[in-house]
């Protein structure tokens, strides 16, 4: 349960919020609730800038940064992407074209479907299991041949278990993946970030360049508005939220979100679907007010 009155504030001023979308700062809908808005008019109005840090594609993230009017920059693609507040691209990492036909090959031969976020759109190749789960802003990406879609440049690949050609009630459970997980993280050329509804199964992958997370993300935000990690506080509901939450000056995770997120934070929120953003950062705005006058 969250507390309010045990929040402190961050050690040193506040000077950003950074949050994640889905189930953090979106409601079930996918909206911003009006106290959410309200909370973000506020901390702004107190100074405080406010970043997305998103695994959305830009196209899915861009709507959002216009409707809240963000100024600072923001992260999509799990750290991908970093972008102006006007939608200027500034910095992107992507996966090399021979790890692109790799990933392709091996999702092929261990019977896996992909979704792959491109520079320019999202495409899936084979349907897969329970994509829209982990996936509400593309409940359907356009399909593409292989062949074609190799020539496109990938920010990262979601790999899951490929749904069979069965009627849908002949269709068995997704494949729990959690040895392909392991083969794949040996490997040093990736980065990986896991998910599942069952915390003892891993039923889908985020494969990125190595190197590439939301922590990693937030830094070069940080670096671009001049902001140290302690005058950070990062929201996140997932497991690729969880190095962000760690890096932080102070780590929030939403009530909903999966045992190893929680303990990676310092406080948990309210539930998404409760407001549990707009929660926290009133108290954590009233918590650095005392502490300026004490």
């Amino acid at each position: 349960m969250f507390e309010l009155d045990r929040l402190k504030a961050v050690g040193e001023p506040l000077k950003l919020l950074a949050f994640d979308l889905d189930g953090t700062l979106l409601n079930h809908h996918g909206h911003v609730s009006g106290r959410n808005r309200a909370a973000l008019d506020y901390a702004r109005g107190q100074g405080v800038e406010v970043t997305l840090v998103t695994g959305r594609h830009i196209s899915k993230v861009l709507p959002f940064v216009r409707e809240l009017g963000l100024t600072a920059p923001f992260i999509t693609s799990n750290g991908c992407e970093l972008w102006s507040p006007t939608g200027e691209l500034l910095e992107r990492r992507a996966l090399p074209q021979a790890d692109r036909a790799w990933l392709h090959g091996w999702a092929a031969e261990h019977g896996l479907g992909y979704r792959a976020y491109c520079v320019g759109g999202v495409f899936d190749w084979r349907p897969m299991h329970s994509q829209a789960a982990v996936d509400r802003s593309f409940a359907a990406a356009a399909k593409a041949e292989a062949e074609a879609l190799l020539q496109r440049e990938w920010l990262k690949v979601l790999l899951a278990d490929a749904v069979a050609s069965a009627p849908p009630l002949a269709r068995t459970a997704p494949r729990d993946i959690r040895g392909l997980y392991e083969r794949l993280a040996a490997d040093a050329r990736f980065a990986l970030a896991a998910y599942s509804d069952d915390p003892a199964h891993i039923r889908r992958i985020d494969v990125h360049p190595a190197g590439v997370d939301k922590a990693a993300g937030l830094q070069a935000v940080c670096r671009r508005i001049g902001v140290t990690a302690a005058q950070v506080a990062a929201f996140g509901d997932d497991t690729n939220d969880i190095a962000m939450l760690r890096w932080a000056g102070l780590g929030v995770a939403m009530e909903q979100a999966p045992a190893a997120v929680k303990e990676a934070a310092s406080h948990i929120a309210p539930h998404h679907n409760r407001d549990g953003v707009a929660a926290v950062v009133h108290a954590l705005l009233s918590a650095a007010h005392r502490s300026s006058r004490d």
